[in-house]
C-alpha cells in the first residue's frame, strides 16, 4: 500500500527535474554562444567598429560579441515578437543602446552603405543565392570582414557561387554546429595622401582609383560651421581618416572616411584680421604617418594623432618664413608631405623637415629652385617667369629628375595643372575653362568654354576628371571633355578630393561636406557594367 504522503512527493521531485533539465538547457545556449563569439572574432581579427548580426535567435550571439569584443552591435531579429523579446534580453543585461536590435531580414535591411566593419549573416536555414552576397558587400566596407554561417552540406556551394561574383578573397572553416565562411573585403589602397609635396588649394594630386567610375551615390554628409568658398575648408583623406579645417570658427575636424562620423575635434585660434595668404596656408592640413600637421594658430604648428585628435607636438612657425609671394605661389609654402616626412618650404634659402611621431627637425635647402616649379606626379612644370601681368604664361614641362625638356605649353598663370597617367592627358587651367593636351604627342585634346569660371585644380580617377566651376562639380571624359554629369554645390570653389571610390566635396549654400560613392563600390565584382 502507498504511504499517503508519498505521492504528494513526487510531483515536486518530477518537476524539478524538469526545472533542472530546461535549466541545463537554456544555460547551454549562453555558454555556447561564448565559444561561437571567441571563435568569430578570432577568425576576423575586427577589434572595434560597427558589427551587423542577421539570423533567428542571434541576438545572443551579438550579447557575447560585445562582451569579448569592442565592437558596436546590430542585431536583426525576423519579426516584431522576436524583436521585443531580444530587447528584453540585452536590456536585462545592461548593454541595450550598445547593442541595438531592429526587425528585418536579409532582403530588408535599410543600413548605410559602407557602414560595418564586420557582418555575421546567419545562412543555415537559406538557399544558396545572391540576395545575401548583394547585401554583405553592399554593407562592408572596405578592410572589413564577413563571417557568414552556413550549413556544412552547402558551404562549398556559397563558395563557388562567391567566387563567380569575383568575391575570392574568402576561406571555409567548421564551427561547432556546422560550417562558416570567412570573407575579407579588400582594403583601402595604400596610397599617398593627394596632397603631393607642393599641394594645397591651387593644386591637388589625385589619388588613382582604378574601380571608380560614375554614376555616384551620397552615402553621408556632414554639416560645416563655415562658408567653404571664402575660406578655403579642403577635405584631406589619408590613413582612414577625413581632415578639414574650419579655421575660422576653430576647428580641426576628423571623420570617418565610409560613414561621416565625428571621430574627433582639435581647436586651433585665428585672428579675424588674419591676412588672405596666411588664411590660405594655414588652412589646408597634411597627412603622414597615421598624424596630421596643421597650423593651429598663426605661431604654431600642431601635430594630431589621425585616431585619437591627441596632439602629439607642437612646434613654432619658423620666424624667417617668406609670407610675401603672390597668390600664385602660394602651392610652393603650404604644408607637404615628402619622403614620408613634413616639409614646409620656408623661403628661398631655408626648407624644413619634420618626422611625423617625433617632431624631429631637418633644415636643409630647397628641393630645387625657389618659386620656380609646380610638381604634379612625376613632372615638374617650370614658368617662365611668375609676373602675373603677362599672360598667358608658357611652361616648360620635364620628368622629375631629368633636365630633358619633354614639351611646352601655354595656359593662364595659375599653377593649376592634373595628371591623367593611364590616359596619358594633361588637363590645364586656360583662360576660359580646362585644356587638355596628349602627354606623348602635344597635340590639344579638347577646350574652351567646356567649364568655365574654374575654381581649384582638377582631380583625375578611373577615366574622369573632376572640377569645380560656375558653382557646380564636373564630371568630364579626359580624352574628349564631355561632361557625365555635374552636381549643384552653390558656388563652392573648393576642389573635390578622391580616395578609394569615393568623392568629397564642398556645398557651400548647405555648409555640407559631402561623400559620394561610385556605384563600383557598392556593386558585386562580377555584376559590374563594364
Amino acid at each position: 500500500m502507498t504511504h499517503p504522503h508519498r505521492r504528494r512527493i513526487r510531483y515536486p521531485i518530477s518537476l524539478l527535474l524538469v526545472v533542472a533539465v530546461a535549466a541545463g538547457l537554456c544555460l547551454s545556449v549562453p555558454a555556447f554562444g561564448q565559444v561561437e563569439a571567441e571563435q568569430i572574432l578570432a577568425a576576423c581579427k575586427i577589434e572595434r567598429g560597427n558589427c551587423l548580426v542577421t539570423g533567428p535567435g542571434r541576438t545572443r550571439l551579438a550579447a557575447e560579441l560585445h562582451k569579448h569584443g569592442n565592437l558596436r552591435l546590430y542585431a536583426v531579429e525576423p519579426d516584431d515578437a522576436s524583436v521585443q523579446a531580444a530587447r528584453r534580453h540585452v536590456d536585462a543585461l545592461g548593454i541595450y543602446g550598445k547593442v541595438t536590435v531592429h526587425e528585418g531580414d536579409l532582403g530588408r535591411l535599410r543600413f548605410a552603405p559602407l557602414y560595418f566593419h564586420m557582418l555575421v549573416f546567419d545562412l543555415t536555414a537559406r538557399r544558396v543565392t545572391e540576395e545575401a552576397l548583394v547585401n554583405m558587400y553592399r554593407l562592408l566596407r572596405p578592410g572589413g570582414k564577413a563571417f557568414l554561417l552556413v550549413a556544412p552540406d552547402k558551404a562549398k556551394d556559397w563558395r563557388k557561387l562567391m567566387t563567380s561574383l569575383g568575391l575570392a578573397q574568402c576561406d571555409i572553416s567548421q564551427m561547432p554546429d556546422g560550417g562558416c565562411i570567412v570573407y575579407s573585403r579588400p582594403g583601402p589602397d595604400p596610397t599617398q595622401d593627394w596632397r603631393a609635396w607642393f599641394g594645397g588649394p591651387f593644386h591637388q594630386c589625385a589619388t588613382h582609383c582604378p574601380e571608380f567610375k560614375p554614376p555616384l551615390v551620397e552615402i553621408w554628409s556632414a554639416r560645416m560651421t563655415t562658408s567653404a568658398r571664402h575660406n578655403w575648408v579642403v577635405p584631406i583623406i589619408g590613413d582612414g581618416v577625413v581632415v578639414y579645417h574650419e579655421w575660422q570658427f576653430g576647428y580641426i575636424n576628423g571623420h570617418d572616411p565610409y560613414t561621416g562620423e565625428l571621430l574627433w575635434t582639435h581647436a586651433s585660434s585665428f585672428p579675424d584680421n588674419a591676412g588672405v595668404h596666411k588664411r590660405l596656408w594655414m588652412s589646408v592640413p597634411a597627412i603622414a604617418g597615421g598624424t596630421t600637421l596643421v597650423a593651429t594658430s598663426l605661431e604654431e604648428l600642431t601635430c594630431i594623432d589621425l585616431k585619437t585628435g591627441k596632439t602629439l607636438w607642437v612646434k613654432p612657425i619658423p620666424a624667417d618664413i617668406d609670407w610675401d609671394q603672390v597668390p600664385g605661389a602660394q602651392s610652393l609654402r603650404h604644408l607637404a608631405v615628402h619622403d614620408g616626412k613634413y616639409y614646409l618650404l620656408v623661403n628661398k634659402e631655408r626648407a624644413v623637415y619634420w618626422d611625423p611621431k617625433t617632431g624631429g627637425e631637418t633644415s636643409t635647402k630647397p628641393l630645387l629652385p625657389y618659386r620656380a616649379y609646380t610638381k604634379v606626379d612625376n613632372y615638374i612644370f617650370y614658368p617662365e617667369n611668375w609676373d602675373y601681368s603677362h599672360r598667358p604664361m608658357t611652361w616648360t614641362v620635364k620628368a622629375e629628375g631629368s633636365d630633358e625638356a619633354l614639351y611646352t605649353f601655354r595656359s593662364s598663370g595659375r599653377p593649376r595643372f592634373c595628371i591623367a597617367e593611364d590616359q596619358r592627358a594633361l588637363l590645364y587651367m586656360a583662360w576660359d575653362g580646362y585644356s587638355a593636351l596628349d602627354l606623348d604627342t602635344q597635340e590639344h585634346l579638347w577646350g574652351g568654354p567646356v567649364m568655365p569660371y574654374s575654381c581649384g585644380s582638377a582631380t583625375y580617377a578611373g577615366g574622369y576628371a573632376f572640377a569645380t566651376a560656375s558653382g557646380a562639380t564636373y564630371c568630364m571624359d579626359v580624352r574628349t571633355g564631355r561632361i557625365a554629369w555635374l552636381i549643384r554645390n552653390s558656388n563652392s570653389c573648393v576642389p573635390p578630393s578622391i580616395a578609394n571610390g569615393i568623392l568629397y566635396t564642398m556645398s557651400n549654400n548647405s555648409l555640407r561636406l559631402r561623400a559620394m560613392a561610385s556605384r563600383n563600390l557598392l556593386t558585386l565584382p562580377g555584376r559590374r557594367s563594364k
